[in-house]
């Protein structure tokens, strides 16, 4: 089979912010890595540099808040620039390709970053689990919306302080 070009470029990956720590097991046990017990908080923002260029944002903190578990806990800002070459295509095929899979290749990136840095780790080689992208921008747009309808609602605004 011969792969055709998508319209979508990946034109460049970076890590802007990176922090790292092991937390070794109260029990001196040799520390195995769960990857379902970690807590993995993401967040993301698309921002348009010019006509048919953006670049996405990627915020990713693995172990982070509240009680961490023994083993690693990453915190990592990443950015991908990507241009789309939108002629002939749907809007829902745009719409893919502006999020969706923007922000799967960048996860992605993400995920072979983290694997680099933990394969020289205490505990081993750490492999990112699988996103629920679709989730992801669902849960954004949901916030999006409560976001609006508070700044719209100065009552609400009142109760978000307190």
């Amino acid at each position: 089979m011969v792969a055709q070009k998508s319209p979508l470029l990946y034109k460049s990956f970076y890590v802007v912010g990176f922090d790292y720590k092991f937390k070794d097991s109260a029990t001196n046990e040799p520390v195995e890595i769960s990857q379902q017990n970690y807590v993995i908080e993401v967040d993301f923002l698309h921002r348009e540099v010019q006509e048919n260029s953006f670049d996405l944002y990627l915020k990713l903190e693995i172990n982070c808040g509240g009680e961490k578990l023994p083993g690693y806990s990453f915190f990592v800002e990443a950015v991908g620039n990507f241009e789309l070459a939108p002629e002939g295509l749907t809007e829902g095929a745009v719409k893919n390709l502006t999020l969706l899979s923007p922000l799967t290749m960048l996860i992605s990136s993400v995920r072979g970053f983290i694997l680099d840095v933990s394969a020289h780790g205490l505990a081993g080689r750490y492999l990112l689990p699988s996103i629920d992208v679709y989730d992801l921008v669902n849960q954004k747009s949901k916030s999006r919306k409560r976001k609006a309808k508070t700044k719209a609602d100065p009552a609400l605004q009142k109760i978000e302080a307190e």
